[in-house]
């Protein structure tokens, strides 16, 4: 017995041994390929070997309803000697999550423990988005772990959107979908251009169904880049149109043309009860003793941009339904739909034809032309007055009556018209509406300048800083605009700080003060060497080969800028820096320096006709804002008498 127990250890330590080897000889190959992606992604944790997900579209025989399964299978390889990631996997109260299975590289089951639960979204009031988290944690470089989930969404027009690029970098990308021959699904490539994406349809005769794969490579991670202009204009993705679906011989509809998304969303519109009573009271005290119809309209326009407060509010289909207007008006918030449909009650009150409008902003890629909810993500109201349109978004505090935030300018609106609608375009207003313009008189004061500006703020960045305003403190308002006036430069110093009515929409927001900038004059022997442009906008605004995103600034810009400087006694001029012009198609900066009876005169325009700098224009921008700091850098020179 003992020397066949002792047979039977030798045996098992030889197979043991034989199966460490095999996993060190494993381990060592992960480790060198490892190493390889290293190399091409830095930063990154993983690498995804495989990212494959499969989309079955299904019709529930109960409810004769399609639906959806996702499988999504992910395989991890770290790229450190130890990290931690977290998958996230998000559900809401129109899908949910069946199952979801961990194992190692030999396909073996680990033990999983996912976080599930609501998700905090950034001003989002309340919602019925939720996420999973799924922590995976790797003990040595190499190291492959495999994750899989499975998804079922229960109504296909929430299923809008399959993109390709991951939270970490990608090797190969698989998204395939099977639609059965009963289900009409339009497959729609966006931003394909750029990238090498594989397509391949088949037949499955079986099942009777259409697949359709499309496979890409090397794909770097998903970036959150400053400036960007949002993930449906940068990133490869396809729009998912699930048209209709036939059932016991008839075609039923889901959402095949704009026609039918309307019906959809007009069906929620009509299940909302406004009742004007609460609110009829408020309406004559706010149009009592107006003697124009404008000044009717503004006063209430403004006072649901004043006292009801923004929140916005996801939850299912209340994510689409506006809340009752009663309801808004007693809480004192709402989300952009409730905040239309108060204003909308409060109109129709006083007497005017006021309508819903769904309208998708600048960050989405995508109009009416696409029948999808990818479309819109946000309600205005219509006001037809006058055999015109006014677009009022009462989410937009501080914007006047006829004015429109750049994110909705230019932007294509869905109108409520009973059973029928309105396509409309938002106006777009030129950069000048977004003029800052600057005054400043300086004169040199030992080594430092003093001076006095006036700055004249229109547009974004006059609510922008109205906004900022109205959220601070009574004690902290000055020092808040101080910040902004100073550019939060611990150089200069803001003094007799004043400005207009902060309330008043119509006109420019005027800020005056004294200051006192430090470290703006240099002396070495008889010279002085003189900055006279404090804020010297853009200087380092290089933008890296490496950018994935188009750049865009949120407004369309224009600045303005007037320098009075008053040449020190007992100096002469000798050097003054060249004057810059660079005119492009997408922007332009001007500079000019001028010496005139005693006094220097420098003035500035940098404008950026759409607020916009698309990809080919990255090398022409970069140039010209090298030229820009060169002239910034070089300084006005003084020589002593």
């Amino acid at each position: 017995m003992g020397l066949l127990s002792a047979h039977k250890k030798k045996v098992w330590f030889s197979v043991f041994g034989f199966f460490c080897s095999l996993l060190i000889i494993a381990q060592n190959g992960n480790e060198e390929l490892a190493k390889q992606y290293q190399k091409l992604y830095e930063k990154s944790p993983v690498i995804l070997l495989n990212s494959e997900v499969t989309f079955e579209f299904r019709l529930d025989a109960k409810t004769h309803t399609p639906y959806l399964i996702e499988n999504e299978d992910l395989q991890y390889m770290s790229l450190r000697l130890t990290t931690e990631i977290s998958k996230f996997k998000g559900y809401d109260n129109e899908s949910s999550i069946i199952q979801s299975v961990a194992s190692n590289e030999n396909k073996k089951k680990v033990p999983l423990n996912p976080i599930c639960g609501n998700f905090e979204i950034d001003n989002i009031f309340y919602s019925d988005a939720k996420v999973c988290k799924y922590p995976l944690k790797f003990s040595y470089l190499g190291q492959i772990q495999n994750l899989t989930i499975q998804k079922r969404y229960n109504d296909l027009k929430y299923f809008t959107s399959v993109y390709f690029n991951e939270t970490y970098p990608v090797h190969v990308r698989k998204i395939r979908f099977i639609i059965p021959e009963w289900l009409t699904v339009e497959l729609k490539e966006m931003n394909f251009a750029g990238y090498t994406i594989q397509r391949k349809k088949t037949e499955d005769t079986k099942s009777k169904a259409t697949v359709y794969e499309f496979t890409a490579e090397n794909l770097d991670e998903m970036k959150h880049e400053r400036f960007d202009r949002g993930n449906s204009f940068t990133y490869p993705h396809i729009l998912v149109l699930s048209k209709s679906f036939i059932d016991n011989s008839k075609q039923v509809p889901l959402i095949g043309s704009v026609d039918d998304l309307y019906k959809w969303y007009i069906s929620l519109v009509h299940q909302v009860q406004n009742d004007p009573k609460p609110i009829e009271s408020t309406v004559k005290q706010l149009i009592a003793g107006k003697t124009t119809e404008v000044e009717k309209i503004k006063a209430i326009y403004y006072w649901v941009q004043d006292n009801i407060r923004y929140i916005a509010f996801e939850d299912g289909i209340a994510g689409f339904k506006p809340e009752t207007a009663q309801q808004v008006f007693q809480n004192k918030y709402g989300d952009c739909k409730g905040m239309a449909n108060l204003t909308k009650a409060m109109l129709q009150i006083a007497g005017y034809d006021a309508r819903l409008t769904w309208i998708g902003t600048n960050k989405i890629a995508y109009d009416y032309s696409l029948p999808t909810m990818a479309v819109d993500n946000h309600m205005i109201c219509t006001l037809l007055w006058q055999d015109k349109k006014y677009f009022l978004d009462a989410t937009e505090k501080f914007i006047a009556f006829q004015d429109n935030a750049e994110r909705i300018q230019g932007r294509q609106v869905l109108i409520e018209n009973g059973d029928k609608y309105l396509l409309e375009r938002v106006p777009e207003f030129s950069k000048d509406r977004n003029l800052v313009k600057t005054q400043q008189v300086i004169r040199l004061d030992g080594t430092s300048l003093i001076g006095n500006c006036v700055t004249e703020f229109n547009g974004e960045m006059k609510t922008g800083i109205q906004n900022l305003l109205h959220e601070s403190s009574s004690s902290q308002k000055s020092t808040t605009l101080e910040k902004v006036m100073s550019q939060g430069d611990k150089n200069i110093t803001i003094q007799k700080l004043d400005h207009s009515n902060l309330t008043i929409r119509e006109t420019p927001l005027k800020v005056t003060y004294d200051f006192v900038a430090r470290n703006q004059v240099s002396s070495f022997d008889n010279e002085l060497y003189v900055n006279l442009d404090l804020d010297q906008l853009y200087a380092d605004f290089i933008i890296k080969p490496e950018r994935v995103s188009e750049v865009s600034f949120d407004e369309k810009v224009l600045r303005s800028s007037a320098v009075r400087f008053q040449i020190p006694t007992g100096y002469k001029l000798t050097h003054l820096p060249a004057s810059l012009e660079k005119k492009h198609g997408a922007f332009s900066f001007k500079l000019r320096f001028l010496e005139k009876d005693g006094e220097i005169y420098y003035e500035k325009e940098l404008s950026i006709d759409k607020g916009i700098i698309h990809k080919q224009d990255f090398t022409a921008w970069n140039d010209s804002v090298k030229e820009l700091k060169k002239v910034y850098n070089d300084k006005i020179v003084f020589t002593k008498l």
